[in-house]
């Protein structure tokens, strides 16, 4: 496998979890899922749900999506 000098990797953006390309409900229903245990996420899955920035996922990143969802808070990661 050649390197590609030109490969950009792609921005991940927190609380976009589900790769749809925005930041939805959808996106808070599959970090239930994960937090709860019946789903797997793949390493930008993961990095995308870590919505709090301390490297953990866990139920507080579930409450700051959905903070950010409603717009009670308008930047992800937030530190809760």
């Amino acid at each position: 496998i050649e390197e590609n000098p030109e490969y950009i990797k792609p921005e991940i953006a927190a609380g976009e979890i589900n790769r749809d390309g925005r930041v939805s409900l959808l996106d808070v229903v599959l970090l239930c899922k994960y937090t709860a245990g019946s789903v797997t996420l793949n390493s930008s899955q993961l990095e995308a749900a870590d919505c709090t920035g301390d490297s953990i996922v866990n139920s507080s990143d579930v409450t700051a999506l959905q903070m950010y969802i409603v717009e009670k808070i308008s930047v992800l990661p937030v530190v809760i």
